[in-house]
């Protein structure tokens, strides 16, 4: 729940980047929770961690300490509008 994430409203247009890829998505829908734990009690945990969807609440509390989570969990459904691979 940083300031700049709580201004994020469905809608808008996100440009992400990642090495070589980068593409422009659309905000989908956005969902808050108190907590880590609420917010896997409601979204499938394998889009969250896909990678160890078991362990999805012990990965995101070994990012994001106690104050962090305190601040609110937001979730964003995105659609990928432009997608680039490339310079």
């Amino acid at each position: 729940g940083y300031g700049n994430i709580k201004g994020i409203k469905k809608g808008d247009h996100i440009q992400l980047e990642c090495g070589r890829h980068h593409g422009i998505v659309e905000v989908a829908d956005v969902r808050t929770y108190q907590t880590f734990a609420e917010m896997l009690e409601h979204e499938k945990a394998g889009h969250i961690v896909p990678d160890d969807p078991a362990g999805a609440l012990n990965i995101l509390r070994g990012i994001y300490p106690k104050e962090k989570e305190d601040l609110g969990v937001y979730v964003f459904q995105l659609k990928v509008i432009k997608k680039v691979i490339g310079n």
